[in-house]
């Protein structure tokens, strides 16, 4: 799995993430009609919020919503086949059961122990 994140500064990857996925649903028909069901997020909206991807290409968002603290954001993946399932839980307790969970959807766990590199350590 990784993990859209920024280390601050000039470093906005996670905003560039959900400006392309706004971008994508607003010219291309099918991504459009693949997100219809929730749409992205706009301020003052409900919609999806990109975060993280897999390697085995699921896409994995939060259901932003401003009527609702992120805490209470729930976490959406859509599979390579396209397929959406939805995960009440934080984002912590969600990458938790993908490391630790072998019986987790989408889990790693079984695979053996995760493996960590931080993004400092990519430079």
């Amino acid at each position: 799995m990784e993990i859209s994140s920024s280390s601050g500064g000039s470093d906005l990857r996670l905003l560039n993430e959900w400006r392309s996925l706004q971008r994508i649903a607003e010219v291309n028909q099918f991504a459009a009609a693949d997100l219809e069901r929730f749409g992205v997020y706009r301020a003052g909206s409900v919609g999806l919020l990109p975060w993280a991807d897999t390697y085995s290409e699921c896409q994995v968002y939060w259901l932003a919503s401003s009527a609702s603290p992120p805490e209470e954001w729930s976490i959406m993946v859509q599979n390579s086949e396209g397929d959406w399932s939805e995960f009440p839980m934080s984002a912590s307790e969600f990458l938790f059961r993908v490391l630790m969970d072998a019986d987790f959807e989408f889990g790693v766990a079984e695979y053996g122990p995760p493996y960590y590199e931080s993004a400092s350590n990519q430079l």
